[in-house]
Parts: structure tokens; sequence; C-alpha cells
């Protein structure tokens, strides 16, 4: 198979990138270095741009006592709690204040970037989320801005950031703490619910001011979690295990929980590829759908009686003559096992009555892997292990000549790799 300047750039990136959290982190040797981590656990770094003078020691414990505290107050809230480093991290940066100044809130793209090569991790493995403390002795730049790296809920890290000064001379430090690194464990503002960010609102992720701490004095109203939140970091299990959410013990009575989970996007990150998997289709798409809906997107059960197709997540193919063709493109090279697939809405139309997966060798050839007919509307496939970067799916519809995909997953051995960024379905 004949690559591109661009692919060997990646091929290169991903070896370099691999080795390199290999040999620094003490990771698992087994684990390829686009599998997601394990586990998830914050980890504070206080990060001096280029030409700025070095917060003195005290600030690492003035941060510590604020993540910890911060750490607390989520146990309280949720029974279960994120874990932490104890241990903050110093960090040099390769650009002046003035020069991640210009990029704004986008800045945090730049520090995640800049922190995943000084910990040899990428955007795909990194096993925390970074709460960076910018030295900035001049004003309180930069606010408050947090992310999750691939987006959604689930996916792996993220990163925060907040200048020396919000924890120097602020008084709403702590609510601000919470507040943001609820984004970076995939909380969105309560605005995406349809509810209003400011007023006498109990969320954290709300702007309610009656919730802004005072030093390390709590305060007289503190922030809570409405049900959509808990529900959403229950979604969360590599950085908030067990926790369960309960849609009698966690929702008061009288109380109109929103239809469904909101993700966050995932982010652009310079030397990291994108956190995606380009599809193409023989088929044209129908309903405003769109066929990138099947994978790294959000997935949803359709189960009936009532009729429920969502375009937003859900694919839905034109008719063809034949069968529907799907072929994928990771980023790179990818070590396949198993490829599940959701197909059908409502319970009833449109299902997927077989599919065959086949891969791209070296040699630009097609490597017939396996064959499979659903018995219901989902299914998988299971083959010896293969490695390609380009997969190759064809899908035989029923009666209808029309599919629809609800998602498709992929795993590598036990291992669910580029998982979705909202998963609503077993």
């Amino acid at each position: 198979m004949r690559r591109s300047l661009a692919a060997v750039s990646i091929l290169a990136w991903a070896f370099i990138c691999s080795e390199s959290a290999w040999a620094q982190n003490s990771l698992e040797k087994n684990r390829k270095h686009y599998f997601p981590p394990e586990r998830v656990s914050v980890l504070p770094v206080v990060f001096t741009p280029k030409g700025e003078k070095a917060p003195r020691k005290e600030l690492d414990g003035i941060v510590l006592r604020h993540l910890k505290w911060t750490q607390r107050r989520y146990g309280e809230l949720l029974g279960t709690t994120f874990e932490i480093e104890d241990k903050i991290r110093r960090v040099r940066g390769k650009k002046t204040l003035n020069e991640y100044r210009e990029r704004d809130g986008n800045a945090v793209l730049d520090f995640a970037a800049e922190l995943l090569q000084e910990f040899g991790y990428n955007r795909f493995n990194c096993p925390h989320v970074f709460l960076i403390v910018v030295a900035n002795s001049k004003d309180d730049w930069p606010i408050g801005v947090g992310s999750v790296l691939n987006g959604g809920y689930n996916t792996g890290g993220g990163a925060t950031m907040m200048s020396t000064d919000v924890f120097t001379k602020k008084p709403n430090t702590q609510s601000t703490l919470e507040h943001e690194l609820g984004h970076t464990f995939g909380l969105p503002h309560v605005d995406a619910y349809g509810i209003e960010m400011t007023g006498n609102n109990p969320s954290l992720m709300s702007y309610n001011q009656a919730h802004w701490t005072r030093g390390f004095e709590p305060s007289l109203q503190p922030a809570a979690m409405i049900p959509e939140d808990i529900r959403a970091l229950a979604l969360n299990d590599r950085l908030i295990p067990n926790l369960e959410f309960s849609s009698t013990k966690d929702v008061p009575d009288g109380y109109k929980l929103f239809w469904t989970p909101i993700p966050l996007a995932p982010i652009k990150m310079e030397g990291q590829p994108d956190y995606t998997i380009e599809v193409k289709s023989n088929a044209g798409s129908a309903f405003n759908s769109k066929v990138e809906s099947c994978v790294v997107g959000y997935f949803r059960q359709s189960p009936g009686p009532d009729i429920y197709f969502d375009a937003g997540s859900m694919w839905h193919s034109e008719p063809v003559a034949e069968n529907v063709t799907l072929d994928l493109t990771f980023p790179f090279p990818v070590e396949l096992t198993k490829i599940r697939l959701y197909s059908g809405h409502s319970g009833q139309y449109h299902p997927v009555k077989a599919f065959s997966v086949s891969a791209s060798t070296e040699t630009g050839d097609q490597k017939p892997l396996a064959n499979h007919e659903m018995a219901s509307f989902d299914g998988e496939v299971t083959f010896a292990s293969t490695e390609s970067q380009h997969w190759h799916l064809e899908l035989t519809p029923g009666e209808s000549k029309a599919i629809v995909l609800r998602g498709l997953r992929f795993y590598s051995g036990t291992t669910e790799v580029f998982p979705p960024q909202l998963c609503l379905v077993e």
C-alpha cells in the first residue's frame, strides 16, 4: 500500500509517542499507544511560560489544599470521588506569556499539547486531567477554561487552566476549581440543558455567585450537583469509578430530567491527530443524518415501541441496490480483533441483516476477516488479530434496502479503542 508523506509522519509520531510513554512512564508494555487509560487522575502542574519567574514553592501547598478540598467536595456530593496526584509537577513552557495570551481561551490547547509531550503521553493514552496553574505575576489571565481531550465521557484525559493570581489573590478559588474540573470531567454548562446559568441554580456548573467561596472558607450556599450532572459523571468510569446514577434516588419528585446527557466536543491540539475516524460509504445519507455519526459519536438505544430516530446521532442511508459499504480510515494503523455494530431504530426499522469485515494489506489488497449473520439488530464479529489503517465493511440491508446505524465500536482484545464520546448502549 502506498503511503503519503503525511501518513508516514503520523506513523513516526505514533511510534515516538508510544516508545516515549513506555520508557518514561512505565506504561504496560503490552498496551498500544492508542489504548485509552484504564484510570484517570488529576495531575496539578505549575506551568511557567518562557521568560517568567517561577512561582514560590508556597504556591504548591495552596494548590494541593484546594485540589484536595475539591476532591472531598465531589465525594460528599457523589459518595465517591476522583483520584489526585499529590505531587505537583513544575514545567517550563515553550512560549512567552504574551504568545499564549494571544490565543486567549484556546491557550489551554497549547498547554495540553506541551504537557502531553513533556510527560510522554498522547491524547489517546493520557491517564491524567491536567490542572494547569499558569505563572503570571501581572494579572489574572488566564481565566478558567476546562476541556476533555477527546470529548464526551470516559474517553480519557482532560485539561483546565487557571492563573496563579486565582490561587493567591482571588477569593472564589475553590468554587472556580470545582466548576472548571467539572468541565474536564465532561460536564457542560447547565444552559446545555435549557437551564439558566445565573440566578438561584444549585449546580456547580452554573454561574450562581451565591456558590462563591472565600479563600478556604466555604460558601454559605455551596454548589451541588443536579441530576443531569450526576448522570453524566456516572458515565465516566475511568475518572470516577463506582458511581451509579439512579432515576429514583438521584431525581427528585416532580423534577423533569433532560432527555439525554450532553457531551463536550473533542479538542484540536498541535502535534496530535484529531480524535476521529474517516468514514465513506457508497450510499447517500437521508433525513439530514451523517455517516460520520457511526463512529466516536453519540450511541443511543432505540428499542421501540415508540418511533425514535435521532438524525444527530444515527445514520440513515439512502436505499441501495445491493450492499451498503463503509470504508473506515483511522489516523494510523490499529490492531483489532472485534467490531460491534448497532443497527436499526425503534426496534423495527432498517436493521442490518448481515455484515462482513475486511482490512487493507500493505499491498493495497483487501483481506477478508469475518462474516456475521445478525440474530438481532445488534451484533459483532470477531477475527484473528489484524493491524491496518483502512477497514472495509459490507452491510446487507433488509427489505427496505436502507439501513440505520446507531454506532460502531472497535476492540483490540478486551480493550475498546477510539471509544465513543457518549455511549448509552450495552
